[in-house]
């Protein structure tokens, strides 16, 4: 499936923009057409959906992530199980740890702190 801006995911997420992707997903910025607010979309690649083991771990990840795990978390608000296969997270606006690059390390450093203290929360239920 290719993604794109504007185009609607079960007839609800709004494709904005994409945010990112990694290995397993794509990640998008989304508008909820219920709630009205904005959302990030993680869209499991059709390539890997009909794989189990790729498949069961984006599901797991995202179940495990319905629980509140740490506050730097953001957390799964939905989960969809069959084609597409997508999760639906909390979304918060402020970019990611690229924009600090450069700047005086007393600022950075405490950021930093939090985003591993985070980290270790999803090492501890083997997510990382």
């Amino acid at each position: 499936m290719q993604l794109e801006s504007g185009q609607v995911l079960l007839a609800r997420y709004t494709l904005l923009r994409k945010l990112g992707e990694g290995r397993a997903g794509l990640v998008w910025l989304a508008r909820d057409r219920e709630s009205a607010r904005d959302c990030a979309v993680e869209v499991l690649r059709p390539e890997l959906a009909d794989g189990p083991l790729e498949r069961d771990r984006f599901l797991r990840g995202a179940r495990l992530q319905k629980q509140d795990l740490h506050p730097g978390i953001l957390r799964c608000i939905s989960l969809h199980e069959t084609a597409p296969v997508l999760a639906v997270f909390e979304f918060m606006a402020g970019g990611d740890l690229s924009r600090w690059r450069g700047r005086d390390w007393r600022l950075t450093v405490p950021l930093l702190a939090q985003v591993a203290d985070a980290a270790a929360a999803l090492h501890d239920r083997g997510l990382v």
